[in-house]
C-alpha cells in the first residue's frame, strides 16, 4: 500500500516516484475527557460511544530521479507546483493497494516539503525528498461513488430496499427524492439487517405548503447537513423543513461493516404523502481507516 498520486482524479494526478519509498501514518481516536475535582478518573463526554477520528498526518519519503542536474530541478519545480504551492492547496490523496489496482482517496494539504541534498548514482541523479500531508477527516474513501435507486412507491404505502455497505468506518449518506408528482412529506430512512440494532431517520415535512413539486427533487446531504429543494433547477433552502426523531443527532449514515463481510443494509421511505409518488436516489462512499 502506498500513497501513489495527489490531484483532481487518479488519472490526472501528480504521479510520485517510486524510488526509495516509505509511507507512513497512523489513526488514533484521542479521549475527549476532563478531570473532576475531588473525584477519581475524568467525565468521558461520549460514554460508551467510540471518540472521534483525530486528524492524521502522512509522511511520504522517496527520491526524485533526473537524468541530469537541470532535469533534477525541472522535476523538483514540478513537485512543488503539485503539492507545497498548489494554489488551493486542499486536494485528493491518492492511495494504491497492494494489488495496484485498487485506489482511495482522502481531503489532505500538503504542510512541508523537505528536500536533502542531490547526489548522483549509477548515472543518475537523486534528490530524497520528504513530504507531509495533513488529513483533517483522517479517513479514506473508495475512487467511486456507490448508488443505489428505492422505488418506485406511491403513499402512503413505505418499505424498504436491501442494499450492501463494506467501509469499515461510518459513511455519510446522500439522499435524492424524486417527485413523480408533489410530495408534501417523505421519510427517508437507512437501518441495518444484521448486528446491532440500528436506524437513521430524516424527515421532511411541509404539509399544506409548497412541498416538492412534480418533477423536481429534493436532496438531503448528510455530510454537510443540507437540504436542498429543486435540486436539479433553482434550488432552494429546506433546512427548516427537515426534522430528526428525538435522541437523534446525525442524520443518515451507513455504521462500518464487519470486515471481510459486507453489511447487509436497508435504504427505504414511510410517512409518503397520500397518493404521491416517488423514488429515492441514494449515494454513499464506502469510507475506511487504514
Amino acid at each position: 500500500m502506498r500513497i501513489a498520486r495527489i490531484g483532481a482524479t487518479y488519472a490526472s494526478a501528480y504521479e510520485f516516484s517510486t524510488t526509495l519509498m516509505d509511507d507512513s501514518w497512523s489513526s488514533s481516536r484521542p479521549p475527549v475527557a476532563q478531570k473532576v475535582s475531588g473525584a477519581d478518573g475524568v467525565f468521558d463526554y461520549y460514554g460508551e460511544l467510540g471518540f472521534p477520528l483525530a486528524p492524521v498526518t502522512a509522511t511520504k519519503k522517496f527520491a526524485i530521479v533526473g537524468t541530469s542536474a537541470a532535469d533534477l530541478e525541472d522535476s523538483l519545480n514540478t513537485l512543488r507546483l503539485n503539492t507545497i504551492t498548489y494554489f488551493k492547496n486542499l486536494q485528493k490523496l491518492w492511495w494504491l493497494d497492494r494489488d495496484e489496482t485498487t485506489k482511495y482517496w482522502s481531503w489532505a494539504k500538503t504542510i512541508s516539503l523537505n528536500t536533502a541534498d542531490s547526489y548522483k548514482d549509477k548515472g543518475r541523479w537523486l534528490k530524497p525528498v520528504t513530504v507531509q500531508f495533513y488529513m483533517p477527516e483522517g479517513v479514506w474513501y473508495a475512487e467511486t461513488v456507490s448508488t443505489t435507486t428505492f422505488g418506485p412507491i406511491t403513499g402512503p404505502s413505505s418499505g424498504f430496499a436491501s442494499t450492501t455497505y463494506i467501509g469499515n468506518y461510518y459513511a455519510a449518506v446522500k439522499a435524492t427524492v424524486n417527485a413523480s408528482n408533489k410530495v408534501e412529506a417523505v421519510s427517508v430512512q437507512v437501518s441495518m439487517s444484521t448486528g446491532p440494532t440500528f436506524s437513521r431517520t430524516v424527515t421532511f415535512d411541509d404539509t399544506g405548503g409548497a412541498g416538492i413539486a412534480a418533477g423536481e427533487e429534493l436532496e438531503i446531504d448528510s455530510a454537510s447537513f443540507s437540504a436542498l429543494n429543486d435540486a436539479a433547477g433553482t434550488p432552494f433552502d429546506a433546512y427548516d423543513k427537515i426534522s430528526l426523531p428525538t435522541g437523534q443527532v446525525t442524520w443518515l449514515y451507513f455504521p462500518p461493516a464487519i470486515q471481510p463481510s459486507a453489511l447487509n443494509a436497508f435504504v427505504g421511505a414511510s410517512g409518503i404523502t397520500s397518493g404521491a409518488t416517488l423514488t429515492i436516489d441514494f449515494e454513499w462512499y464506502n469510507t475506511y481507516v487504514f
